[in-house]
């Protein structure tokens, strides 16, 4: 069962959440400048508040703060992955990439009821992103409302 669990993990990529137990820190606008095809209120609102809190989530991970995101994680993240697992996770995937260098949203797309995935609404962000250790990387990470909160469910670097 466990295993099945994990590979269910590992096919959704890592998973983290994020709320706003979280400092309030001033973050730039990460959807400055892109022009959405949605013209729905509510949807754009949804972009741009799953967009600032995925910012926040990696900008954790910029500084190597592992098991802040762990605390604040789904709980689909605790079921799955113990902390311990998490930060080994971490420190083998993340931080030999270095400091960040820059990083911009590519693509963000919504999904509802996903396949094999707990139901509920999600948004997919893809990241164009160069670390000190390593260009040309990409940054996925995947939002789920929950209780009415976007929280981040997953993340993955290649």
């Amino acid at each position: 069962m466990k295993k099945h669990l994990f590979a269910a993990f590992a096919a959704f990529t890592a998973t983290i959440s994020l709320n706003g137990d979280l400092p309030q820190t001033k973050v730039a606008d990460p959807t400055a400048g892109i022009e959405y095809k949605t013209q729905d209120p509510q949807e754009l609102k949804d972009l741009h508040d799953s967009a600032i809190v995925s910012q926040r989530f990696v900008e954790l991970l910029d500084a190597s703060e592992f098991q802040k995101g762990w605390n604040e994680a789904s709980d689909y993240l605790r079921i799955v992955t113990p902390q311990g697992e998490w930060d080994k996770f971490m420190e083998i995937s993340r931080k030999p990439l270095g400091g960040l260098v820059s990083r911009k949203i590519a693509n963000q797309r919504t999904a509802k009821n996903p396949p094999n995935q707990p139901s509920g609404d999600y948004i997919v962000l893809f990241y164009d992103t160069d670390f000190a250790n390593r260009k040309n990387a990409h940054e996925l990470v995947t939002l789920v409302k929950e209780g009415g909160e976007w929280k981040v469910y997953t993340y993955q670097v290649n």
